[in-house]
């Protein structure tokens, strides 16, 4: 290994170091509850009227935080506009489970831009609400909130998935402080 490749990887380390010492740095607790959102979005797809697509979300935080009350979720979809086409019901789902959405053809609404168009763009949408509890802090709460979203899009009469993806992008929800940091002194 070069002389260059060691200082690099050194100055990495130490720069992990200062980071980790920042983030163990203890956090006074706080007086009231804290809740944290955040909200996942897919890229637009088409779809015809012989396909559906299907919003499913997997809760893939370990097993060891089912103590904690689980991730509320709220999927929905939104056409080009930004307008909500469909949207479900809101569910908790623990460490391990899913949950899912499908919209089809004939459920798009006719005031939706491209209702009647041949082919409909849409995107689908997850937005969740983590809230700390007194004795639980909301990183803790956070923890069982690690969220896989996947979109499909599948042949309705066959089920033959014909686009697939997980690529998902965060959108910006406002400002949530997850936590009061000491000032530095």
């Amino acid at each position: 290994m070069t002389m260059v490749w060691r200082s690099a990887l050194a100055a990495l380390a130490l720069s992990a170091a200062q980071l980790t010492a920042q983030v163990t740095t203890p956090v006074p607790s706080l007086p009231t509850p804290v809740v944290a959102q955040q909200t996942l979005t897919t890229g637009m797809v088409g779809f015809t009227s012989s396909q559906t697509v299907e919003l499913t979300v997997l809760n893939t935080a370990p097993a060891a935080t089912t103590t904690l009350p689980g991730c509320e979720v709220q999927l929905a979809f939104y056409d080009s506009q930004g307008h909500v086409v469909k949207q479900g019901t809101a569910t908790t789902i623990g460490p391990g489970t899913s949950t899912s959405l499908t919209l089809s053809r004939s459920e798009v609404p006719t005031a939706t831009a491209a209702a009647s168009a041949a082919r409909v763009p849409v995107r689908g949408q997850v937005s969740t609400v983590a809230a700390s509890t007194a004795s639980s802090s909301s990183t803790v709460a956070l923890a069982a909130c690690a969220l896989f979203p996947s979109l499909e899009v599948y042949d309705t009469t066959t089920g033959v998935t014909q686009v697939f993806t997980t690529d998902t992008r965060a959108l910006y929800t406002g400002v949530v402080p997850l936590a009061v940091l000491p000032a530095e002194r």
